[in-house]
């Protein structure tokens, strides 16, 4: 098959948890001996096809965009600028001929295009959803009003796409509740790399934390600076963190950091993801704070680590689904004190969770997921 995977951002040149599904996913399903053109925004110099691996094609079809703005949130202006960009026209420009198509839910606003365009060319399209909001989300990260348009727009994209792929068992539950019929949902989850990482080196000081994200606002690295503090306290030394990511909030994060009593590193992008991986060897324990998450790459890859990781109890994040709570990690109410409380019991217990939290990454593979992915084509097809 000719497969083309259209979303706004392709890694390596921007580096969220879509983009590294996309990449792994990409690469499996060339290995399988498909062909696969990655569509999104032209992060990289010359022509607007690039080739990133072996049966794997970049395709650029507009210029690179900042997508988010300096609180973190994601901008209207380039969700509408990169939907313009997906017109059928300029689908059939830059696009060879496919088999099907695979677009990202976000940024919602290309969905209409996309459809249109595989509606003219007769071919079946899926349309993969990491994440369901609702209006609770809308109205919080924007205002009530921008919250009920957005709730609408975000209800009305689940009619585009002939299947829905839903990223873990959370997104699934979530679309049903919104009346997506079940039977055009398919779940595939993401993946690890475990023999890579059992060979990976520790990298850089030793921590007791680790978070590996993006620095925007719902991901709540401010949450995880202020329960370090408690906890600091409460052993009488600082705790000391690392923070693998970069984002419009890194400058206010630093010197919120810099105020507190802990002993927080942040060490921007990492080129590698060996680089990633070394940190949390050199970690005890991965807090992951975020509001929101489709599935949860760096809670699983800190498991292969054979580090625990706590998590936020809450409707909105799927990592939730990964821990058995006490065994491979915690989950805990989103608030400085439970945090800390979680923190101390971590790393009290981190190191006879170990066996627990490899035994889990080991029942995910990329390999896996990629033949998951292909069974949804072909039956749905």
């Amino acid at each position: 098959m000719r497969i083309a995977i259209i979303h706004d951002c392709i890694y390596p040149f921007r580096k969220g948890g879509g983009e590294v599904r996309n990449h792994h996913l990409s690469k499996e399903l060339a290995r399988m001996g498909h062909e696969v053109f990655l569509v999104g925004m032209k992060d990289w110099e010359g022509d607007e096809y690039l080739e990133l691996s072996d049966g794997v094609t970049a395709v650029g079809v507009s210029s690179g965009l900042s997508l988010y703005d300096q609180t973190g949130k994601r901008t209207i202006g380039d969700a509408m600028m990169f939907g313009a960009a997906c017109s059928p026209q300029n689908l059939d420009k830059y696009i060879p001929d496919v088999d099907l198509v695979e677009a990202n839910n976000i940024p919602y606003m290309h969905l209409p295009n996309v459809w249109k365009w595989t509606r003219q060319k007769d071919i079946p399209m899926y349309v993969t959803w990491h994440e369901v909001y609702g209006y609770s989300h809308w109205r919080k990260e924007r205002n009530p009003l921008m919250g009920a348009f957005a709730t609408y727009y975000e209800k009305n994209a689940m009619k585009f796409g002939d299947y829905l792929i839903a990223v873990s068992d959370h997104t699934e539950n979530r679309l049903i509740e919104k009346k997506v019929s079940q039977e055009r949902i398919k779940v595939v989850f993401g993946g690890v790399d475990t023999r890579k990482i059992a060979v990976c080196a520790p990298e850089g000081p030793k921590s007791d934390v680790i978070y590996s994200t993006r620095l925007v606002s719902h991901k709540r690295v401010d949450l995880l600076l202020s329960a370090s503090e408690i906890s600091g306290r409460k052993l009488g030394r600082p705790i000391k963190g690392v923070i693998t990511g970069d984002g419009p909030l890194k400058d206010d994060l630093k010197r919120q950091a810099y105020n507190m009593e802990v002993d927080f590193r942040f060490t921007g992008w990492l080129e590698h993801p060996e680089e990633v991986w070394g940190h949390m060897k050199n970690s005890k324990v991965m807090v992951h704070t975020s509001q929101r998450e489709g599935f949860g790459f760096a809670a699983l890859e800190a498991m292969a680590c054979g580090i625990p990781v706590i998590a936020m109890d809450e409707e909105t994040t799927a990592i939730g689904e990964l821990i058995d709570h006490g065994k491979n990690g915690y989950i805990t109410s989103p608030d400085p004190e439970s945090v800390s409380e979680a923190i101390l019991t971590a790393l009290d217990n981190y190191e006879s969770m170990a066996p627990s939290c490899m035994d889990r990454a080991d029942s995910f593979s990329w390999e896996a997921s990629g033949k998951s992915l292909v069974r949804a084509y072909t039956l749905n097809g």
